[in-house]
């Protein structure tokens, strides 16, 4: 799963992410927020983010194994750029998970060792001609040497410890260019269960941007050490301001890392090898797929079976039926010792009635929790802290097509009616003569395509499709994220929106305005 945004204005709301109250932020400061993750960075550096969760190889896989991690990379890209080639990139694991990888839990090692002694890091500022020696810890690892390290410092603040410096890694011998180094942070949270890799790509006057076309190799590889022990005197008494961006730009960034949340210290389960048979050559997944599952109980409590809650899996994820809701999310399992787990659980809005907001609510946090699986006499046993969650195969699953978008046009009106082509963010919403003001530190969006509609609801993510004719403009159930609101009124704000949106009946643009209407009052939209 890959998640790509634009930043169109000094805070985000990202998919699956929380925006965070931005009041003693800059103007050109932005807040991102994932899975208990967050951070801030200056956005004229970059105004894309990509963000990457990387189910991670098998530990016995040939080559450089990658161990499970989310990678966001900021950039002023159209495309994702690596972790290198980003403006700013940030790596975050779960330390438990290094245990496979030999080659990562030996990084990790060695950086808790320099924290917990605060070791004397200069003797890592020198030249060595073994490149494999005097290095600093660095994940991922890469098959290369760093060839220098400067300006290497302990870190701390309230959420992580660490260590900062710059480097390079080369796999040759050569001048340094200016535009090679980066800053790097490595560091693990306070409570020891994240691993956090950033790297900050530096680019300086300092050194050339290419090497001379009269360069002699041979009389530059006589004198490398001197040349390299030079460039670190150098790199060490530069200013701040003497690299692009500025490394108290890059300070601000690892100052702000935070963890809200901490996931249990626990290893998840990576992808298996290929000899599973539930891996690759077993379309049915072990025998999870290709059954709807139907629940029957949630630890003592059976289910009201007239509004069934049901189960699918596929190698795309989960998805299914909470009761009144739809929902859909990600897992992982291994076969071999029974352990399964659940990610980015997201659904649609529809109000339910008691009880079955209860049992849906309970349902889905129960979900969350799963840790083990098992399959017996035809029925799916799922372990969670507090029982089992018991299903039984349902009827046949009936194949179901989202709502698609309607235009009465016939493709001819690329506007889509003066929908389609802007950003629209949100001004007011409520009665027409009581407008309320929305927040401006957590920005609402709303964009349509020929695809369908999505944005920011302040704080979670949401899309569906819609239908519109001349005036007239509905949407269908809207899929939306579920994550924590840090902020009460923007908790407010998104519900009262999403509410709106769904009850929508007609619409109007003008003057660079759009409104829809709703039963209760006006959305009231200008141009990002």
């Amino acid at each position: 799963m890959k998640l790509r945004f634009l930043v169109l204005s000094a805070l985000l709301a990202l998919t699956a992410l929380v925006v965070l109250p931005a009041a003693a932020q800059s103007p050109t400061t932005a807040t991102v927020g994932y899975d208990g993750f967050s951070f801030s960075y200056d956005t004229t550096v970059a105004t894309h983010i990509d963000i990457d969760p990387y189910a991670g190889d098998p530990p016995d896989a040939a080559g450089m194994a990658e161990v499970k991690h989310v990678q966001f990379t900021l950039s002023d890209s159209d495309t994702t750029p690596s972790l290198f080639d980003a403006a700013m990139g940030i790596r975050v694991y779960n330390t438990a998970d290094f245990a496979m990888y030999p080659a990562y839990q030996q990084q990790y090692d060695t950086l808790q060792g320099l924290v917990g002694q605060q070791t004397d890091l200069t003797p890592f500022m020198t030249m060595s001609a073994d490149l494999s020696q005097n290095t600093l810890p660095f994940v991922p690892v890469v098959a290369a040497g760093q060839a220098i390290r400067a300006r290497a410092q302990y870190i701390e603040t309230a959420s992580v410890r660490g260590i900062g410096y710059i480097t390079m890694y080369r796999q040759d011998v050569a001048p340094f260019l200016g535009n090679e180094f980066f800053y790097t942070f490595q560091g693990v949270s306070v409570d020891g269960s994240r691993y956090i890799t950033a790297v900050v790509k530096l680019n300086t006057a300092l050194f050339p941007a290419e090497v001379p076309a009269d360069f002699n190799i041979e009389t530059f590889q006589s004198t490398y050490a001197d040349y390299v022990s030079q460039s670190i005197g150098t790199l060490n008494s530069a200013q701040p301001t003497d690299f692009t961006p500025s490394l108290d730009v890059a300070a601000a960034f690892i100052q702000s890392f935070s963890f809200n949340t901490s996931p249990a210290a626990q290893p998840t389960v990576p992808p298996v090898a290929t000899t599973d048979p539930a891996v690759g050559s077993d379309p049915t997944l072990g025998g999870l797929a290709g059954v709807n599952w139907q629940l029957v109980s949630i630890g003592p409590n059976a289910v009201t079976i007239d509004n069934p809650i049901t189960l699918l899996f596929s190698p795309e994820g989960i998805g299914g039926n909470s009761g009144c809701n739809s929902y859909f999310g990600q897992f992982q399992y291994d076969s071999t010792t029974l352990t399964m787990s659940f990610s980015n659980i997201g659904g649609t809005l529809i109000a339910c009635e008691e009880p079955l907001m209860t049992q849906e609510m309970t349902y889905l946090s129960a979900l969350q929790t799963v840790t083990g699986y098992q399959l017996q006499a035809n029925q799916l046993l799922l372990t969670y802290p507090e029982g089992q969650i018991v299903f039984q195969p349902g009827e046949a699953p009936v194949a179901t097509v989202p709502p698609t978008l309607e235009v009465p046009t016939s493709n001819t009106d690329p506007t889509l009616g003066g929908l389609a082509g802007v950003q629209w963010v949100l001004v007011s919403y409520g009665p027409a003569d009581a407008p309320v003001a929305a927040l401006p530190q957590a920005p609402v969006t709303l964009d349509f395509t020929a695809q369908g509609v999505s944005g920011s609801a302040g704080c979670n993510q949401y899309s569906g499709t819609f239908v519109y004719a001349t005036n007239t403009l509905t949407f269908s159930p809207l899929v939306t994220t579920e994550m924590a609101c840090a902020d009460a009124a923007v908790t407010a704000q998104e519900t009262a929106y999403l509410a709106a949106l769904q009850a929508a009946n007609l619409y109007s643009v003008d003057a660079g305005s759009l409104q829809i209407v709703y039963p209760d009052g006006l959305l009231v939209f200008g141009q990002a």
